[in-house]
């Protein structure tokens, strides 16, 4: 019952977003900037986008130890049939696809790649909040945004980077705080269970301890989102908005990558739309007819190209759809 509360709050979260964001737009006019779509660009920003996947895999490789035995290649699968499957499957049934492909690719236990997921989340939020800052900062006349907005985002910032720092000197503190509550509320065989899973968890979180992984980390971690800022940037080309301020890309990924982290329906329908044009309309001025078209052409494109990559990785690893379910079902369970 919860789990249909949960997609329900999502397919409602969508639909306000859609009907608030698309109100008013001319249909003929956003559908009519497909005539003036610039194919080379449109194919570079789509072909950097699925890339981005390969570096993911990359930064993804130093969360494990070598007695894991990671290799890119395997990480990458892994990614592609994850993300596919928050593409297509409600509640980010994606996430945990990926840990279990992530198990199957490498020699880690799934508490340990999930722990290796949550830290990889933390990145990610960081770096959406920089591409926020960022343009506010050396770019603030294009905004016109409620007063306190650079703050709340640095204060968001810095509460990010306060759980990562804690998480990297105390490791072993999720488990600290949890076992005991679940050894009071918990049967001794389930806590015991619980204590098993937490254990390989912070096992998972020790690799923030190893300087040059993190360094390594960090760097594929902003080299990662300046390439899809930069396939944004072609996208926008790719429909002659060149005259747009530099920050036009940076901004638009942060807006849609917090929309993106919003309850939703399958393949952040709305959420999506909603940051986009937000960001081309509101901040940057580009009518809004034109920014729902924009947006409903590059989510669509995106996300028929991730489906197909993760389509042709199940079929390299001689999967279906079926036995992805029934492996999240019996992980669940």
């Amino acid at each position: 019952m919860k789990r249909y509360w949960k997609q329900a709050v999502g397919i409602l979260i969508s639909a306000l977003c859609l009907v608030v964001f698309f109100w008013g737009v001319d249909i003929d006019q956003a559908a009519g900037i497909l005539r003036q779509i610039l194919y080379l660009p449109m194919v570079c920003a789509l072909a950097i986008n699925i890339s981005t996947f390969w570096v993911r895999a990359w930064r993804w490789k130093y969360f494990f130890r070598p007695e894991h035995k990671p290799t890119v290649a395997g990480l990458t699968i892994a990614n592609l049939i994850g993300f596919m499957g928050n593409t297509i499957f409600p509640l980010r049934i994606g996430e945990l696809v990926r840990a279990v492909m992530g198990k199957r690719k490498t020699e880690a236990s799934l508490s340990y790649i999930l722990a290796t997921l949550f830290v990889e989340r933390l990145f990610d939020m960081l770096c959406l909040i920089l591409c926020l800052i960022v343009p506010i900062m050396f770019n603030p006349q294009v905004f016109r945004l409620p007063a306190g907005t650079s703050g709340l985002l640095i204060a968001f910032f810095g509460l990010i980077l306060l759980i990562f720092l804690v998480t990297r000197l105390k490791p072993d503190l999720i488990m600290n705080l949890s076992l005991p509550v679940a050894r009071k509320i918990f049967p001794r065989r389930f806590s015991e269970r619980i204590h098993g899973f937490l254990q390989k968890f912070t096992e998972g979180l020790m690799v923030l301890k190893n300087g040059t992984s993190l360094f390594k980390i960090v760097l594929l971690s902003l080299f990662h989102w300046w390439l899809i800022v930069f396939s944004y940037y072609l996208a926008f080309l790719a429909f002659s908005l060149s005259s747009l301020p530099w920050s036009a890309p940076y901004f638009t990924i942060g807006l849609v990558g917090m929309g993106s982290a919003l309850p939703s329906a399958p393949a952040y329908l709305g959420t999506f739309h909603a940051a986009f044009i937000f960001s081309l309309n509101e901040i940057y001025g580009v009518d809004k007819s034109m920014a729902a078209g924009l947006a409903v052409i590059i989510h669509l494109l995106m996300s028929l190209i991730l489906v197909l990559a993760g389509l042709a990785a199940l079929w390299y690893e001689g999967l279906t759809l079926g036995q992805i379910t029934r492996k999240i079902k019996i992980t669940e369970a």
